[in-house]
C-alpha cells in the first residue's frame, strides 16, 4: 500500500535507496547551461529514528485558541475586527488539516510497520540528486 502524502528525505537517504522506476526528461533551470535532468522514482527505507519522530508527535487534541470577544473588542474598526477574525479561522483550518495529515500519516506508518517490519516511501529525485552533485 503506497500513501499519496509526501515525506522530505535527506539526500543521503536517497542516495542509499533502490531505483523502481524512470519518470521521464526535464529541463533544468537556465543557469544550468541547458542540461537536461532525469527525475526517477526511489524506494526509500525510514530510519528507525524517523518513524519514532512521527509517531512521537502527540500533541494533535490541543485545541486551537479562539480570540475572545473581550480581545476582539480591542479593535475600534469593525473591519478590521472581522478581518483578524476572519484570519484566524484560516489559521485554524490550517491546523486542523494539518492536524489531520499527521494522524493519517502515523496510521499509514503503523500499518507498514505491522504488516512489513519497516516503513519505505517513494521519492523523486534528479540524476544529480542521485549521483551526489547537489
Amino acid at each position: 500500500m503506497m500513501s499519496s502524502i509526501s515525506v522530505d528525505m535527506s539526500k543521503a537517504e536517497a542516495e542509499a535507496a533502490v531505483v523502481t522506476a524512470d519518470d521521464g526528461v526535464t529541463a533544468a533551470p537556465a543557469k544550468a547551461a541547458e542540461k537536461t535532468t532525469k527525475k526517477k522514482k526511489v524506494r526509500v527505507r525510514l530510519s528507525q529514528e524517523r518513524i519514532d519522530k512521527m509517531l512521537s508527535i502527540t500533541s494533535l487534541t490541543k485545541p486551537f485558541p479562539v480570540p475572545s470577544e473581550k480581545f476582539l473588542a480591542r479593535f475600534e474598526d469593525p473591519v478590521e475586527r472581522e478581518n483578524y477574525r476572519a484570519m484566524m479561522a484560516r489559521a485554524a483550518d490550517l491546523v486542523y488539516r494539518s492536524r489531520e495529515r499527521v494522524k493519517q500519516e502515523q496510521d499509514y506508518v503503523r500499518e507498514e510497520l505491522a504488516t512489513l517490519g519497516y516503513v519505505e516511501r517513494e521519492i523523486e529525485v534528479t540524476d544529480d540528486e542521485e549521483a551526489g552533485e547537489n
